[in-house]
């Protein structure tokens, strides 16, 4: 009698045929028809039940933010993705570590290429003087050989201003390690209520004070008041500007 059923035909190999055999009579199946769906509908089971024992690998964040995000205008879910994609492809020039909170933050990275050495460098001067916005600036990926570069250098800054004279020349570009957190005495980059420095770093642990300190005696140090946001980018390992002399020791 025929059927509107779907119909489905396959080819079994000789091993597997009995063993379909020996499951339809362990089971006392009809027909090897009934035991071939039975051991399907078996499979199909354990696999559903696998799947909601299965962890999932989005954050309970993340499956409120996915909620959110079908509830958009595609205009809005067009923007979501714009960011997304941006945020992907910058994530690929950075890595992740901890702060001294124990709060995961990214920092960006050099990359070898060959004998050279690829490491971003941002367009936007960390002032060496007044202060500049450090806010996504722009950047720019150049090659350098890897004797120019500190070992530990993740990134570079362009420099504006003769603040840290004579030890960093004012257009210059030092190359930074990024890390949370520098020692006294280092020299780092430093973002100060939305400005960045290049500065020495002063810690007065018995007033409790801390200050960005210029090598130009004709600039005045910076301090750092309780009210300030304040945050490190990266120690200073080396410095490179045409025209001078490259020296990546006393850092």
């Amino acid at each position: 009698m025929p059927t509107e059923k779907p119909r489905v035909t396959f080819t079994l190999d000789k091993e597997t045929l009995e063993k379909i055999d020996e499951f339809r009579f362990s089971t006392k199946s009809k027909n090897q028809s009934q035991a071939i769906l039975s051991l399907i509908e078996k499979g199909l089971s354990e696999a559903e039940n696998e799947i909601k024992k299965a962890p999932s690998e989005l954050s309970e964040e993340a499956h409120k933010i996915a909620k959110s995000y079908e509830k958009l205008t595609d205009h809005g879910k067009g923007i979501v993705k714009v960011v997304l994609g941006y945020e992907e492809k910058a994530l690929a020039h950075h890595v992740q570590q901890e702060d001294e909170d124990g709060k995961i933050i990214t920092l960006p990275t050099s990359k070898r290429n060959g004998p050279m050495v690829q490491i971003k460098v941002y367009d936007q001067p960390a002032a060496a003087g007044l202060g500049n916005y450090l806010d996504e600036p722009d950047f720019r990926v150049e090659q350098y050989p890897p004797k120019v570069i500190p070992q530990k250098a993740d990134f570079g800054v362009i420099i504006s201003g003769d603040s840290m004279e004579p030890k960093i020349h004012d257009g210059g570009t030092v190359f930074v390690q990024a890390m949370p957190a520098i020692d006294p005495g280092q020299i780092g980059i430093f973002v100060l209520d939305g400005k960045a420095y290049c500065k020495k770093l002063d810690v007065d642990h018995e007033n409790r004070e801390i200050r960005l300190v210029s090598l130009n005696p004709k600039y005045e140090d910076i301090h750092v008041s309780p009210f300030s946001t304040f945050k490190t980018l990266g120690r200073v390992l080396g410095q490179w500007t045409p025209g001078y002399k490259q020296d990546l020791s006393g850092w």
